[in-house]
């Protein structure tokens, strides 16, 4: 099928001469009349549009403007006279993909149509698997009973929450679906750790600082609160916040406003606050190290994240998700793990939690070379006393072990582009035993 080429121009003599050129190549509609254009364009969404930039009754910035409202992913060529210049400048700020000078070269406009084609179709691939992959996270991350909670929470996006759970077990990406599902998915999701960060560069990162307000204040400086406007603040770590940032933040969630370090006038922000820990805020308030009015208001809606080891039919799910996303990163099509690498993974008690499935799963890819990933290809701490019943004895490999290593130090080097450091981290060794062993093999 050909694809679809709108020209909207009042220049009846310039859409004949269009129409002629492009027939052949393209599926060709014109159009003397703004309205008429956008009218049609929203009838037919075509592969791309010639636009001219002076027309009476409506110009072409107020057709770009409407039709991009439409549809933004359609390219469009702006068609200008010498003195517009400044003009077609502006299209090209509003949208519009390219502009050319009347008279013009027809060849020179169909190269620019085919590029812009392409580059759309490659554009909405993207944004296609994107989409792809949001719904796989949907699918795989959670159960369908955690999921009720985070929609609870994505259709109230007003409310507070505070996520607790173990290091590593995924409140950074629960707080972030939350914002992804939520009508706030459109303005940022601003993120800051508070673990580590001294009172004052805290307090100057959240709430901004005016120019002066310290020795270092060279310049005015917005906070995350402000940057978020709109959207979501993701507090990681709030029970290592001091003292003294915890009694301003508890006042900007409740009044919606704050001021910058240094400054006079209150900022008013629409922003949403979800906060996570892993320690336990009741032992810290009782020790006076977090305030209760800051906790209560920050728990309007709890979410309580359970260590991976209490919740291993997760790890299957889990473990679908990462072998997509890596295997795509690594050009790679593995189809799944063998029954003894699953039974090896739900038997361990997983201190890391998802950050240490997910880095494991990572190191499974990048040293598997068949179809699926067996117990070999897991670290040694995971596999000892779990025999892998699924590998046929004859599909092992008749090597010496010496030959096995080096193979398999070549293999992880290859895949980590010969990087000494990267490697020995997939090989589960220090850096100084892969040196000795390249050099005994002669890498």
């Amino acid at each position: 099928m050909k694809p679809v080429l709108l020209i909207i121009d009042d220049d009846v003599s310039i859409l004949e001469v269009l129409t002629e050129f492009f027939r052949e190549d393209y599926q060709v509609y014109t159009v003397p009349d703004s309205a008429k254009g956008i009218r049609l364009f929203e009838k037919i969404l075509p592969s791309a549009v010639i636009l001219d930039l002076r027309m009476p009754h409506m110009g072409g910035m107020g057709v770009l403007e409407q039709i991009r409202t439409i549809d933004p992913n359609i390219p469009v060529i702006m068609l200008t006279a010498y003195g517009e210049i400044d003009e077609a400048v502006q299209a090209i700020q509003a949208g519009a993909q390219n502009f050319l000078i009347k008279p013009v070269n027809l060849h020179t406009l169909n190269s620019l149509i085919e590029k812009s084609i392409a580059n759309a179709r490659i554009h909405n691939d993207y944004l296609n698997l994107k989409a792809r992959d949001q719904r796989l996270k949907k699918e795989f991350i959670l159960a369908p009973a955690a999921w009720k909670r985070i929609h609870l929470l994505a259709e109230n996006p007003d409310t507070t929450a505070l996520i607790t759970g173990p290091t590593g077990c995924g409140k950074t990406l629960i707080a972030r679906l939350i914002h992804d599902e939520s009508a706030r998915k459109s303005f940022p999701f601003v993120q800051i750790n508070c673990a580590g960060l001294s009172a004052e560069l805290l307090e100057s990162e959240l709430f901004g600082h005016e120019r002066g307000a310290f020795t270092d204040a060279r310049n005015r400086k917005k906070g995350l609160m402000e940057v978020a406007n709109g959207g979501t603040l993701f507090l990681d770590e709030i029970g290592e916040m001091p003292l003294s940032v915890q009694s301003r933040i508890l006042s900007a969630i409740e009044s919606k406003a704050f001021r910058r370090v240094g400054g006079t006038g209150n900022i008013q922000v629409d922003t949403r606050i979800i906060a996570a820990t892993n320690v336990d805020l009741y032992h810290r308030m009782k020790k006076k190290q977090f305030r209760e009015d800051l906790f209560y208001r920050l728990n309007v809606f709890p979410l309580e994240l359970l260590a991976l080891k209490e919740r291993p039919e997760d790890i299957p799910r889990l473990v679908g998700l990462f072998l997509i996303e890596f295997g795509r990163k690594m050009n790679k099509s593995i189809l799944g793990l063998t029954d003894g690498a699953v039974t090896t993974l739900m038997n361990y008690d997983w201190p890391g939690n998802i950050r240490e499935l997910k880095n494991i799963i990572e190191r499974a890819i990048m040293l598997c070379t068949q179809d699926r990933i067996s117990i070999h290809h897991l670290p040694r701490e995971l596999r000892q006393g779990f025999p892998d019943p699924s590998a046929p004895v004859k599909s092992l490999p008749l090597l010496t072990l010496e030959e096995a290593e080096k193979r398999l130090i070549r293999q992880a080097l290859k895949h980590t582009g010969n990087n000494k450091a990267m490697a020995a981290r997939v090989l589960d060794i220090h850096v100084s035993t892969l040196s000795r062993k390249m050099k005994k093999y002669q890498f």
